[in-house]
């Protein structure tokens, strides 16, 4: 399971934090459907994932997973 983290003292409101990590899921998504219910571990995440335009947040999701040599 695939748990993405984002504590209260980056985003203080919770609409936002869930925002955040559905963003997230959608980069994940979009690089490969359903692969990431494979996967074990925690990504942290900061105030950028919910400012970051999305075509780049999405890059930087695979420059995170390929530099942790998942993909």
């Amino acid at each position: 399971m695939l748990k993405l983290v984002l504590p209260k003292r980056q985003l203080k409101r919770a609409v936002d934090r869930n925002r955040a990590r559905r963003r997230v899921r959608a980069a994940l998504d979009q690089i490969e459907p359903g692969w990431r219910q494979g996967l074990t571990g925690i990504i942290y995440l900061n105030q950028e994932a919910l400012t970051l335009p999305f075509p780049e947040l999405r890059t930087k999701v695979v420059f995170l997973l390929q530099k942790a040599k998942i993909i």
